[in-house]
């Protein structure tokens, strides 16, 4: 009897290795964390930061969209 093994079996996913990836790229140039640190932080609390940077540059263009639309 054999059972069929999905490539992910015995690893992490394509996908999820490349939002680590890009998880690690915004928290250490963005906001300054340390790879190692950002390596082993917990997924939730990486999530948790980026949805935190998130809403602060979403903040920061509606207040650069309202004050040049504000200069014409």
């Amino acid at each position: 009897m054999s059972f069929p093994l999905d490539q992910t079996f015995f690893g992490l996913t394509l996908e999820y290795r490349h939002n680590l990836i890009q998880q690690i790229y915004y928290l250490v140039k963005h906001l300054r964390f340390n790879y190692s640190d950002v390596l082993n932080m917990p997924v939730y609390e990486r999530k948790i930061y980026i949805d935190m940077w998130q809403k602060e540059m979403e903040k920061e263009q509606k207040q650069y969209n309202k004050s040049k639309s504000g200069k014409r």
